[in-house]
Parts: structure tokens; sequence; C-alpha cells
């Protein structure tokens, strides 16, 4: 779905993986797309859960810019930098 909204806004999906809920596949599946994208966005993993590594990753990678809003009712969301690709994490 999110890959059909990309699109109908009118830019091109390069890639669409899934990693698996373990830090070393995720980290493995960002350095994939950093290698050839100009902006990676993501759904899942951004909470807090024990399968949820995906903050963790990003502060080894890049940089966190923003980790939740304090609002409610809120839910999970992440904005990051990794060498200069911008990272959006959605619940």
């Amino acid at each position: 779905m999110l890959s059909a909204l990309v699109t109908q806004a009118g830019h091109l999906v390069s890639q669409c993986l899934h990693a698996a809920d373990t830090p070393e596949d995720t980290e493995a599946t960002l350095n994939t797309l950093m290698a050839s994208s100009d902006v990676i966005l993501s759904s899942g993993g951004v909470s807090v859960g024990e399968e949820d590594h995906v903050k963790t990753v990003l502060e080894k990678l890049g940089t966190v810019h923003l980790w939740k809003i304090a609002i409610k009712p809120g839910k999970p969301l992440v904005h990051a930098s990794l060498d200069g690709i911008p990272f959006i994490g959605l619940p």
C-alpha cells in the first residue's frame, strides 16, 4: 500500500525490501537501500518493543533527528539522516 501511495504521488519506488526483526538484518537492509536511494521510507519497527530495532540501527548508521511526537493519541514516528539520505520511519 505504501508503495502504491508513493507511486500515485508521482515518485519512483526503486526497491521494496523486507527486513527480519533482528538488528543485523535491519542494518543490512538499510545499507542496501543507502547504496541506491534518494529517500528511505520505512513502515514498522519504530516502536519500543523487543523486536523494534530501527532506532538503534539508525543511531549506529546516521543521525536521528526526531523520535516520536508528544501528542495523544500518537503513533511512533522517526526521522533520521543516513549519509545525507533522509529516512522516514512510520508505524
